[in-house]
C-alpha cells in the first residue's frame, strides 16, 4: 500500500479493491522507476513533475495515448491523496499535463486545440456514465457539465435553484457570473434521477449547496466546495470513457449543437449563462476547433 493510499481509498471512496489494484500497480511502477532513476528511494516531498514526465515517457512507444492519459490520471489521484493527507505541501500534479510538451504535441492529436468529437458523441458517453456504477458525484458533474455551466456557477448552485415540482422536468434557474438570468430545463429521465438524488443528499447533509464537502473545522457540517475538490470524480469519468471530459470543450460542442438545433444566439445565451458576444466567440471557436469533423 504505497504511503497508505489503498487503505485510505477503500475507506473514503466507493471504489472496490479490485478497481484500486490497477491504480496501485501504476503507482508502484512510478515509485520503482523513481528509485531506479536516482538509485535510491525518495520521499513524497522529493518527487518532481520531471519524474512523472520521465516515467510516462519511458515506455510511451508501447502505450497508446489513452493508456498514458489513464496512467496520468492514476498518478494525479495519488498526488491528490498525498496532498490531502499532508504528505506533500504542494500538489504539482494539479496542473500537470504530460501532453503539453512540444515534442509530444505532434504525436497525440487529442491534446491539441482541436475537438475531435461532437456533442452527440458526448450524449452517448453521458448515457454510459449515468447507467454505470460510477459514483453519484461523478454522475452529477457529468449532468451539469453537459449543460455548459460555468464551473464557478456550478459550485454556487443551491437546492433552491431547482424547481422539482414536475415529475418529468426539473428546471434550474440562477444568475450567472456574467449576470445573465439563466434557465436550464432537464428533461432526460437519467438527468432527473441524478439531480433528485443529489438534492436529497444535500437535504440529508443539512446543506443548501448541491455540491458540498465535509467541513474541516466544524464537525458534521458540510460547506461549499471548489472545483479542485471534485477533480477525482472527473478523473473517474476520464478513465471510464477513455477520453478527457472537459467542461470548456463540452461547452463549445454544446453551443454548436444548440445552434444546429435552431436556437438563436439570445436563446443560447440564456441556456448557458453567457453574454451574446461570448456565444458568438464560442461558435467561432467551434468552427475552428471542430473543423476536422466537417
Amino acid at each position: 500500500m504505497p504511503y497508505g493510499y489503498e487503505k485510505f481509498k477503500l475507506e473514503k471512496s466507493d471504489k472496490s479493491k479490485n478497481t484500486l489494484k490497477f491504480e496501485v500497480i501504476v503507482i508502484k511502477q512510478f515509485l520503482s522507476f523513481v528509485s531506479l532513476k536516482y538509485k535510491k528511494s525518495k520521499e513524497p516531498h522529493e518527487f518532481t513533475s520531471e519524474d512523472v514526465q520521465d516515467f510516462l515517457t519511458k515506455e510511451n512507444e508501447s502505450w497508446t495515448d489513452h493508456t498514458i492519459y489513464r496512467k496520468q490520471g492514476h498518478l494525479k489521484r495519488f498526488f491528490d491523496y498525498l496532498w490531502e493527507t499532508n504528505q506533500i505541501s504542494y500538489d504539482f500534479m494539479e496542473k500537470f499535463n504530460y501532453f503539453s510538451s512540444k515534442k509530444e504535441k505532434s504525436k497525440f492529436k487529442f491534446i491539441q486545440s482541436e475537438i475531435n468529437y461532437t456533442y452527440e458523441k458526448m450524449i452517448e458517453n453521458k448515457t454510459k456514465i449515468l447507467t454505470s456504477d460510477l459514483a453519484d458525484s461523478s454522475k452529477l458533474l457529468a449532468v451539469l457539465y453537459m449543460k455548459g455551466i460555468q464551473l464557478i456557477d456550478m459550485y454556487n448552485l443551491t437546492i433552491d435553484n431547482f424547481d422539482t415540482a414536475q415529475l418529468d422536468l426539473i428546471e434550474l434557474t440562477y444568475t450567472s457570473k456574467y449576470n445573465i438570468k439563466t434557465k436550464i430545463p432537464f428533461t432526460d429521465p437519467l438527468d432527473i434521477d441524478v439531480l433528485r438524488r443529489a438534492i436529497e443528499v444535500a437535504i440529508f447533509k443539512g446543506t443548501d449547496y448541491l455540491i458540498s464537502v465535509r467541513s474541516k473545522t466544524i464537525q458534521g457540517e458540510y460547506v461549499q466546495t471548489k472545483p479542485i475538490s471534485s477533480r477525482t470524480y472527473i478523473n473517474y469519468i476520464n478513465d471510464f470513457i477513455g477520453m478527457p471530459f472537459r467542461s470548456d470543450e463540452i461547452r463549445v460542442t454544446y453551443v454548436q449543437y444548440l445552434l444546429e438545433q435552431g436556437k438563436s444566439i439570445s436563446e443560447i445565451s440564456q441556456l448557458i449563462g453567457r453574454t451574446e458576444n461570448s456565444i458568438i466567440h464560442l461558435l467561432q471557436s467551434a468552427k475552428e476547433r471542430m473543423s476536422t469533423l466537417n
